[in-house]
């Protein structure tokens, strides 16, 4: 199997990947279907499994795919900085975060991206902008 590298012109396209979820948590061990986190050894191991699996040396954006309870926004973007300024991705981005989430994070790193913002929650954006 070729990598993203030999298959695509990278300069074309931009590799995004959800991080802090393992969908493969067995219920009975949780008692939910997926487990969250914000750690950073969970988003290293993240990003490293999708490099790997991806056969590239980079991601360009690599999103908390949800606002972690275990621990704070600030440490997950903290985290993923950490990531970034390590050439493992280029931008951060989240999901389903809050605009005062936005903002605390924003004040930790730039937020390239928000990812499924409901619509009819659309109006606590404005704000924002």
């Amino acid at each position: 199997m070729k990598s993203v590298a030999e298959s695509y012109d990278r300069s074309k396209y931009q590799l995004m990947v959800k991080i802090g979820m393992d969908t493969k948590a067995p219920v009975a061990d949780t008692g939910k279907r997926w487990v969250l986190s914000g750690k950073e050894d969970w988003l290293r191991n993240d990003v490293d499994f999708a490099l790997k699996t991806l056969d590239t040396d980079y991601l360009d954006i690599i999103v908390l795919c949800r606002v972690p309870t275990d621990v704070t926004i600030e440490e997950a973007v903290t985290a993923m900085q950490k990531i970034v300024s390590e050439g493992k991705a280029k931008y951060i981005g989240l999901s389903e975060a809050a605009s005062e989430t936005l903002r605390r994070a924003n004040a930790v790193a730039p937020i390239y991206c928000i990812e499924q913002v409901n619509i009819f929650n659309r109006m606590q954006f404005n704000q924002l902008l």
